[in-house]
């Protein structure tokens, strides 16, 4: 893990990048904002999470650690270490989680919770797409579970425009947030997908005829899957579903538009 601070005191926001180490945008655009010199308001850190899984060029060294949290610093598996170290370093600071994907170029912000403050931050992002991760099976909500903060998926990760709205999302977030003197967008009402089962198939044996964000109307083939064809039973949007083996095994999840951000932060 690699820690870059700007400004004087703790850090009152916190940019993390690499968590998967197959996701250099988030480390790229660190290393443009800190190669500005730019003046900060607030103390800032920026931390490159996975540098062990870049080094080898694979996603995670042991296990993902995205999935890890909060760790065990007496594991003998790197992520879960890691993982206890991590949350450490953020303790108390709000926080950006840069990401990208193998299935969309819309960028998109992630929360698992739906307060005044996640609002805030899912705001601070510039974004007007909100996924809710919450009730994803088997999941226990990733690192922005455990700590003040948002996740961000900045578009495809063999892209080179994902490099680009990384650095924009970084800016925005820390301009939002009073760490820095510059313009920035504040959407008032992104809509909010909420994620509700698995598209659960192996994507070795999978081909999508769809894709993110748009919606998959009930009767609609939309996935082939060794040469048979699965009908949607109901409306549905796909998130995070690709039939690239890279980052999940199954195709991806199924999700409802629930509306604009403000109507589920006061259902929540």
């Amino acid at each position: 893990m690699e820690v870059e601070k700007l400004g004087a005191g703790y850090p009152v926001v916190s940019i993390v990048a690499c968590l998967h180490g197959d996701e250099p945008g988030g480390k790229r655009a660190i290393e443009r904002f800190l190669g500005e010199q730019r003046t900060v308001e607030e103390a800032v850190q920026f931390v490159t999470a996975n540098t062990e899984a870049m080094e080898i060029g694979d996603r995670a060294v042991d296990t993902d650690l995205n999935r890890a949290f909060p760790g065990d610093e007496r594991s003998e598996q790197h992520e879960e270490r890691l993982a206890h170290e991590l949350l450490k370093t953020l303790q108390g600071s709000r926080t950006l989680d840069i990401h990208a994907t193998n299935s969309t170029r819309r960028p998109f912000a992630i929360s698992v919770h739906f307060t005044l403050e996640t609002a805030h931050l899912l705001r601070a992002t510039g974004l007007d797409t909100v996924v809710d991760t919450s009730a994803i099976p088997d999941s226990d909500g990733g690192l922005v579970a455990n700590v003040p903060g948002v996740s961000v998926e900045c578009g495809h990760k063999d892209d080179p425009e994902t490099t680009e709205t990384a650095y924009e999302v970084l800016e925005n977030f820390l301009a939002a947030n009073g760490a820095l003197d510059a313009a920035f967008d504040y959407p008032a009402d992104p809509q909010v997908f909420r994620i509700y089962e698995k598209i659960d198939h192996p994507t070795d044996a999978a081909t999508l005829n769809a894709a993110d964000f748009e919606l998959v109307e009930e009767g609609t083939e939309y996935l082939t899957v060794d040469g048979r064809s699965i009908t949607a039973e109901q409306d549905f949007y796909p998130v995070l579903a690709s039939d690239n083996t890279d980052s999940y095994d199954f195709v991806g999840f199924k999700a409802k538009n629930v509306g604009a951000l403000s109507d589920v932060v006061h259902r929540s």
